[in-house]
């Protein structure tokens, strides 16, 4: 009887194995999304609108613009004009963000102005900031690609610049557009996306992935970068996770055949 046992056990983990192996070779796809290859984007344009969504490794969060001019490459003559133009876009930057109540920074005199939207040590202190309840039900865009071993969220980039109207984002836009000589192609628009998890968790199609290091915290950020020439493309996030589904049903199947065994070759030193 325990012989018999163990080797109806061994047979329903094979048959296990073998129907999810079937299921896994008609369902699980790869993803064939091209990812971030390594190299950073070439060739900055003289003027960098952008707007940051950072987490830190340790757990902060902060939402940020900002805007960056070269003087040097927009005014290589050093006319006092065209100075004085570039001046003024910079202070209109600053205005804008002091109305909307940012908490502005400045380096390099008007040559870089960061507007801090928001700043959270963690996710609890932003819901508090943001309002949140904890009540409101979210919706997800986000795809699913299942593998064996791993399932795949293929997760939608909306760009913050495509299609913004009367938002700090317009403000930017027009004051740069307003300087004598500037054209389109000396304006780029950035969208940054930090996160604590590492290229290994969290991959995307971005121009440029590096490693911002903070002080004693860092983040991962990935960099969608798009000239105000052109139309925005396709951007994704892609986050990798286990699929605990195939970890569980092999330690079924392995537990299934272990035990099996077990009865089997009992049963048959009994027989003996």
């Amino acid at each position: 009887m325990t012989k018999r046992v163990g080797l109806v056990l061994i047979i329903l983990g094979i048959l296990i194995a073998a129907a999810y192996a079937v299921v896994a070779l008609t369902t699980f796809g790869i993803s064939e999304k091209q990812l971030y290859s390594g190299q950073p984007a070439p060739d900055y344009a003289p003027i960098e609108l952008s707007y940051n969504n950072v987490t830190y490794t340790s757990g902060a969060i902060e939402y940020s613009v900002q805007a960056s001019f070269d003087v040097d490459r927009l005014n290589p003559d050093n006319d006092p004009e065209k100075f004085t133009a570039i001046t003024n876009a910079a202070n209109a930057i600053r205005t804008a963000f002091e109305e909307r109540g940012y908490i502005v920074s400045e380096g390099g005199g008007s040559e870089f102005i960061k507007g801090t939207i928001i700043s959270a040590g963690d996710l609890t202190e932003l819901d508090i900031i943001m309002g949140n309840d904890g009540y409101d039900v979210g919706t997800s865009s986000a795809k699913v690609e299942r593998g064996f071993w791993n399932q795949d969220y293929i997760i939608p980039v909306p760009f913050p610049f495509d299609g913004a109207e009367d938002s700090v984002l317009t403000a930017m836009t027009a004051a740069v557009s307003a300087i004598p000589g500037v054209s389109a192609s000396d304006v780029d628009t950035v969208y940054n996306y930090g996160s604590y998890y590492s290229t290994k968790t969290i991959e995307s199609n971005a121009d440029y992935v590096y490693y911002l290091n903070n002080g004693t915290t860092g983040s991962y950020v990935h960099e969608f970068r798009v000239n105000l020439s052109e139309e925005p493309g396709d951007y994704y996030l892609v986050q990798h996770a286990p699929n605990t589904v195939s970890a569980y049903l092999i330690l079924i199947v392995f537990a299934l055949v272990a035990c099996g065994t077990v009865l089997f070759v009992s049963g048959s030193r009994k027989r003996l």
